[in-house]
């Protein structure tokens, strides 16, 4: 039987790096999912005026956009190599645009 070797603050030190940043930014991305999830479509109702189904559907082709926009940015990063471009083109496409 092999003898089981006690991992020392080396090992976590190797093994640990980059979780604190992930753990973060997989808590505020799951932060933003779920205000989107619970409050988008009482803020449709009351903003546009919109009954209750009609702001159920709205929230969740706005989902649908997600998931949509996050397969064709991968497919265009993949394909152009540029990754941190086809983000910030994404980000600046999703902006909100204000009509006056």
């Amino acid at each position: 039987m092999q003898k089981r070797r006690r991992l020392s603050d080396e090992d976590f030190d190797q093994t640990e790096k980059g979780v604190m940043e992930f753990s973060l930014c997989l808590l505020f991305a799951k932060l933003v999912s779920y205000t989107f999830l619970y409050w988008l479509p009482l803020y449709i109702a009351n903003v546009a005026h919109f009954d209750s189904k009609g702001a159920g559907d709205m929230s969740t082709l706005f989902d649908f956009g997600g998931i949509l926009g996050g397969i064709i940015a991968g497919i265009v990063s993949d394909y152009t190599g540029g990754r941190a471009t086809t983000c910030c083109v994404m980000l600046i496409v999703a902006a909100p645009m204000e009509n006056k």
